[in-house]
């Protein structure tokens, strides 16, 4: 097996622990070797998270096509958060493989997709609704009752849009689970496995999956 490193850190993420380009050379190095595969080239790129002209990304897809290597990253929002740009690398005739989801098919690609662009959206909801939310109540120290009451209105709207949205899109993937006869437990390990994490980050439980799947049916 060949393959075709793709290393990718935006401004913001450049010092975050475990997202820096060293950290993931030494997770696709890492996994290469225990596969006695061979990394041919590796690209990196450093930019936004949020544009999608990735010029060594698609160096790297020209690359891997031209050497049948296969193209291969850490994890899928190294990517990209866009759902339109995993689509149409998934339709085109470059092999990828992701470390932190060595077995993921198509279906689970495309729906970790959508967490990954709804979490770019959400992103940029956020920061536009704070600077909105400076401008027009002033500083702290002169914010009203009322102008405190509406924020955090807003905040827990917000919350509870997001874990709608959540459950919406992983629900199909807990019902397609349960359908093959897995429990709520199994559930869990399956997605914990596939590296999926729950919307606040963390790892999934039996009632964890439980509560999503309810919600989904209600």
């Amino acid at each position: 097996m060949e393959y075709v490193a793709y290393l990718r850190v935006s401004t913001e993420d450049q010092g975050a622990a475990g997202l820096g380009i060293e950290a993931q050379r030494k997770a696709v190095e890492d996994f290469a070797a225990a596969e006695g595969a061979v990394i041919l080239k590796t690209f990196i790129e450093v930019e936004s998270g949020s544009i999608s002209d990735r010029p060594q990304m698609k160096e790297a897809m020209v690359y891997a096509q031209l050497r049948g290597a296969v193209l291969l990253v850490k994890t899928l929002d190294r990517i990209s958060r866009d759902l339109h740009f995993i689509t149409a690398l998934e339709k085109s005739e470059v092999a990828f493989k992701i470390v932190d989801m060595p077995n993921a098919d198509s279906f689970t690609l495309h729906i970790y997709g959508s967490l990954a662009e709804r979490e770019r959206q959400l992103i940029s909801i956020r920061t536009k609704a704070a600077l909105a939310g400076k401008e027009g109540l002033g500083t702290p120290e002169n914010l009203t009752d009322e102008a405190r009451a509406l924020g955090r209105a807003a905040s827990i709207a917000a919350r509870r849009a997001n874990a709608e949205k959540f459950a919406e899109m992983i629900g199909p993937m807990i019902a397609a689970r349960r359908a093959e006869g897995m429990g709520w437990a199994a559930v869990a390990t399956w997605l914990n496995g596939e590296g999926f994490k729950t919307k606040r980050g963390g790892a999934f439980h039996a009632a964890t999956v439980q509560r999503i799947a309810e919600g989904v049916k209600g």
